[in-house]
């Protein structure tokens, strides 16, 4: 018997098992979600942009010390509300290096564009000009504009303060701070002061320098936070307030091969094909409702979905009855790589909310084969089990007590990697990651069964997808301790 059939029949073996998950089914679980982006980690860098000047206006709640301390934020509060604009360069440590630019924000009179540096595949353009936004990122080929149709505060101009305080619940910014004020000497003519914010019971320590004159700060610096789970930590801001702005910097400039979509456009050609479901599958009182399923050449899956917004009590995060499981009528095995809804990578509530058909949220569930055979030979049908489960978090929840299977007919394999409607929904970035995860996940499965000749090929396999991410590294790793592992007598 051959390696892909042994293989094939211990993931088999795993995925028939009834009762409590097995390690393999754990550790497979457990290692996708770990490798799924998180939407605070590009949201911190793209969305906010001023993440620091946040921990200080984030909000008064937060301010536990002395009435002086208090008049200076206030004082601080009120010269940002009243900037025209506002210029802020971020600076992190990524992954120990040294400092570097981060992020480069520009306000004018209510827009505001984001610069993100996070890489060369996550380098990234985010602009909000009056009632439209645009989003784009220099290694895709598409660019999305997007009519601001979620927070209500957008329909009237933003100041800088409201930017400021956009993120105040994310990145460096948990937990109660104490602040206090302090005289600094001049800084280059100017008299300054600074507000130092520390956290009780952790070496968190933030200090910002105040033009004494003006009330708006110059800079903040971090000191004392761990690094996200991306190993960056933000460790200065420095800020510019009333010089010059072009305003032309507020209309994207996008490469003559960049393609633009519209939101609104897009979301309307999609619910339209797909205004009725293809089927409407039921468990135990929960419901969803297959809208498209979509197979490319090399024989990926994506069964597009609709089910109703609903959070679990049980574990906190979404949670419905989704395809899990799936298996084609010539007994190939699928892996389900990752469960994604408008907006990707981004976590965009723009997207997730223009593309929901009748107030349910669209939830795409992505699926490669676990031996991807060249030639790829088309199936006629797919047998999916139906479960009750989150789509995020780690490991997956599940509630096998609401399952059902269902067989679907497949469609004829269609050109291109990826569904026609991905670009509309902002999935781009994501699927630039979507086979580095389905390779890894074979690798970790072929481990498992210790076909450690298998598993270095794939995890070479991944490193080459995951270039020029720094993870490529890890990944080459693996397939050197693997193949050792395969020559080991």
């Amino acid at each position: 018997m051959n390696e892909d059939q042994n293989l094939q029949n211990l993931f088999e073996q795993y995925k028939s098992e009834v009762q409590a998950p097995t390690e393999l089914r754990q550790s497979v679980n457990e290692f996708l979600e770990s490798r799924r982006p998180r939407r605070p980690v590009l949201r911190w860098a793209l969305l906010g942009g001023s993440i620091g000047l946040a921990g200080v206006i984030g909000g008064t709640i937060l301010l536990t010390s002395s009435a002086s301390a208090a008049g200076k934020y206030h004082r601080v509060e009120a010269a940002i509300q009243d900037a025209k604009a506002m210029e802020i360069h971020s600076y992190a440590e990524v992954k120990g290096k040294p400092k570097q630019l981060f992020a480069h924000v520009v306000y004018l009179n209510g827009d505001i564009r984001t610069d993100a540096f996070m890489g060369t595949r996550l380098a990234s353009t985010f602009i909000r000009k009056g009632a439209d936004q645009w989003l784009y990122m220099e290694h895709i080929d598409v660019a999305v504009q997007e009519p601001i149709i979620v927070n209500p505060r957008l329909d009237k101009p933003q100041s800088a303060l409201d930017y400021a305080k956009a993120d105040s619940d994310e990145g460096q910014i948990n937990g109660p701070r104490d602040f206090q004020v302090e005289d600094r000497p001049d800084e280059n003519g100017r008299a300054v002061y600074a507000i130092i914010g520390s956290r009780k019971d952790t070496p968190y320590h933030m200090e910002m320098i105040v033009d004494k004159a003006t009330n708006l700060p110059i800079r903040t610096t971090f000191s004392g936070e761990a690094p996200t789970s991306a190993n960056y930590r933000l460790i200065e801001q420095e800020y510019t307030f009333g010089s010059a702005v072009d305003p032309k910097l507020f209309d994207p400039q996008l490469k003559p091969s960049t393609k633009l979509l519209h939101l609104g456009v897009e979301a309307e050609a999609v619910k339209r094909a797909w205004s009725k479901p293809v089927q409407v599958v039921r468990s135990q009182g929960e419901t969803c409702e297959v809208r498209d399923i979509w197979v490319s050449k090399d024989g990926n899956v994506f069964v597009a979905t609709t089910v109703p917004e609903k959070v679990n009590n049980k574990v906190g995060i979404p949670s419905n009855l989704l395809p899990d499981e799936l298996k084609d009528n010539l007994g190939r095995t699928y892996l389900l790589v990752m469960s994604v809804r408008p907006g990707g990578f981004f976590g965009d509530t723009n997207a997730d909310k223009a593309f929901r058909l009748n107030s349910k949220s669209v939830v795409i569930c992505e699926y490669a084969p676990l031996i991807p055979v060249q030639p790829w030979s088309p199936a006629a049908t797919f047998d999916v089990n139906f479960v009750s489960r989150s789509w995020i978090g780690a490991p997956i929840y599940r509630e096998p007590s609401i399952s059902t299977n269902v067989t679907l007919d497949a469609p004829i394999p269609a050109d291109g990697k990826f569904p026609p409607y991905s670009d509309g929904m902002l999935l781009d970035d994501i699927h630039q990651q979507f086979g580095m995860v389905a390779d890894e996940m074979r690798a970790h499965v072929a481990e498992k069964a210790k076909q450690y000749s298998l598993a270095a090929t794939w995890y070479r396999a991944a490193a080459e997808e995951a270039k020029p991410l720094s993870s490529y590294r890890t990944y080459e790793r693996n397939a050197d301790r693997c193949g050792k592992l395969a020559n080991r007598p």
